[in-house]
C-alpha cells in the first residue's frame, strides 16, 4: 500500500517525467540493518517549509492536483512506522522529490520440513 500510494503521487506530481525506483540493503537513518525503497519523481519539488507538512492530514499543497484527500501519505508514513520503518521525503523547489521507505530487514531460520 505504501509503495502504491508513493507511485501514484510520483506519477501524478512528476509532470510527465519518468519515475524511478530502486532499493538497497541501508545502514542510514531509520532502523539498523534495513531496505531502503526509493521513489523519485522529476516534478517541481516541495519547499522546504512544507516538507513536513505533507505528512500531515487533509493538508494538500498550493498547485497540488485536484481530488486528492490530503491522507495518502500520512497514512503511509503510519503503516511505515507500524512496520518498525520510517518514511522521509528530500525534495527541492524546481528539482523533483525522492521518498525513502525504510523497513527494517527481518531474518529467520530456515524451516524445517
Amino acid at each position: 500500500q505504501i509503495l502504491l500510494n508513493l507511485l501514484s503521487n510520483a506519477t501524478k506530481f512528476g509532470a510527465g517525467h519518468p519515475v524511478r525506483v530502486w532499493c538497497e540493503r541501508d545502514a542510514g537513518p531509520g532502523p539498523a540493518d534495513s531496505v531502503a525503497v526509493h521513489v523519485r519523481d522529476e516534478g517541481p519539488g516541495i519547499a522546504p517549509d512544507d516538507q513536513a507538512r505533507v505528512f500531515e492530514e487533509f493538508v494538500q499543497l498550493p498547485g497540488a492536483a485536484p481530488g486528492g484527500t490530503g491522507l495518502g501519505l500520512p497514512i503511509s508514513r503510519r503503516l511505515a512506522e507500524l512496520l518498525g520503518g520510517t518514511l522521509a521525503v528530500h525534495s527541492a523547489v524546481g528539482a523533483g522529490s525522492t521518498f525513502t521507505l525504510r523497513l527494517p530487514l527481518r531474518t529467520s531460520a530456515p524451516r524445517e520440513r
